[in-house]
């Protein structure tokens, strides 16, 4: 059994390292900054003195695994950072295309330092995101969650966005008895998106778990991910 476990975290590894970063293009006047840190998610209406673009990059892919798409994330933060990058933008993808026809483009900046809270506001508002399970489901249709006592269902690669009205406490629920995990949120005008992913645990104690993920992840997943919208 532990052979077989082995072999099976061996396959994953050979398959994701063969997932190269490639540059396709490149501003050849731009300072390279030494030492760069961070990967932000670039807000489309940042003013253009705030950021410098560096290039565009694209990675593409075959199979999406429960970690693919956190992987490919974490592999354009490298490469990005090694050019003197620390912010991004989505410029287009197919994550849902048969074999290795699936892609991720994005275009790579450097977000000066003294800009950072301004980009970070830009994303304040009212949104909330629900993902589903970042890989393929093999016994369920999804995740099924509640969102103040109404049902859903969550899909494999896709999400649920939600604008409640200032002022409302949200509350989202995931499981049942004792093993459900709920969270509650009051809606705040200027608030930042909260970008809820599921978890369920098997086992002698099995639960359902939901956490965030970070918000320059979540906002990659916005773009690259299928998005239905919820009126409550």
């Amino acid at each position: 059994m532990m052979r077989l476990l082995l072999l099976f975290f061996m396959l994953l590894s050979i398959n994701l390292s063969a997932q190269k970063v490639k540059v396709t293009k490149m501003n050849k006047d731009y300072f390279r900054h030494a030492d760069v840190e961070g990967f932000y998610y670039l807000h489309d209406n940042a003013r253009p003195e705030m950021y410098q673009w560096i290039g565009n990059v694209r990675i593409e892919l075959d199979t999406i695994k429960p970690q693919t798409i956190k992987t490919i994330y974490q592999k354009i933060n490298a490469k990005g950072n090694k050019l003197g990058a620390n912010a991004f933008r989505v410029i287009d993808s197919d994550i849902y295309s048969y074999g290795n026809e699936k892609y991720i483009s994005l275009g790579i900046y450097h977000l000066r330092w003294e800009h950072r809270d301004e980009n970070l506001s830009l994303f304040r508002g009212r949104n909330i995101y629900l993902f589903g399970f970042l890989g393929h489901h093999k016994k369920i249709e999804g995740y099924r969650v509640a969102v103040d006592g109404e049902k859903l269902l969550l899909e494999e690669l896709r999400y649920k966005s939600i604008q409640p009205e200032v002022g409302h406490d949200l509350k989202v629920r995931l499981g049942n008895g004792l093993k459900k995990d709920e969270v509650k949120v009051e809606i705040e005008q200027q608030m930042l998106p909260r970008y809820y992913k599921f978890e369920i645990f098997k086992g002698v104690f099995s639960r359902g778990v939901i956490s965030e993920h970070e918000w320059s992840f979540g906002e990659l997943l916005v773009r690259v991910l299928d998005k239905e919208t919820i009126e409550l």
